[in-house]
């Protein structure tokens, strides 16, 4: 599921390990569930807890950040439904947020992605 990505495999199988080894430590067998039903949401957790604290540029703080993926998710669902892109006040709607609280939102969506400083104008290379 998540090879596809921009994070080496590697490290993401790292992160799973790690919440394996949480999981060995914290399962208690004494509850009646099984080592997997406790073991795959904990590895999930870790990787969903990597990705959020490790795909950011610039990290925003926590309620932002959730606030920008819901206002992301939002104004393309929008886009789809309605076949161009929405208004300020469309997103604000569906998310249930003031309108500043949406630009605020997309401004730290930017903070995802960065260009390099040394990097060549218009995304080209140098050859």
């Amino acid at each position: 599921m998540y090879a596809q990505g921009s994070e080496p495999f590697d490290d993401l199988v790292q992160v799973a390990c790690v919440g394996l080894v949480k999981a060995l430590d914290r399962f208690d067998p004494d509850r009646g569930a099984a080592f997997s039903s406790y073991a795959l949401p904990t590895m999930s957790g870790e990787l969903r807890r990597h990705f959020r604290d490790h795909s950011w540029a610039v990290r925003p703080p926590r309620d932002l950040q959730e606030q920008s993926l819901r206002v992301e998710r939002a104004q393309e669902d929008l886009s789809r439904e309605l076949g161009h892109s929405p208004t300020v006040d469309e997103v604000a709607r569906r998310c249930g947020l003031s309108d500043e609280l949406v630009l605020e939102a997309r401004q730290a969506l930017a903070a995802r992605r960065f260009t390099s400083l040394s990097a060549p104008p218009g995304g080209r290379r140098r050859r």
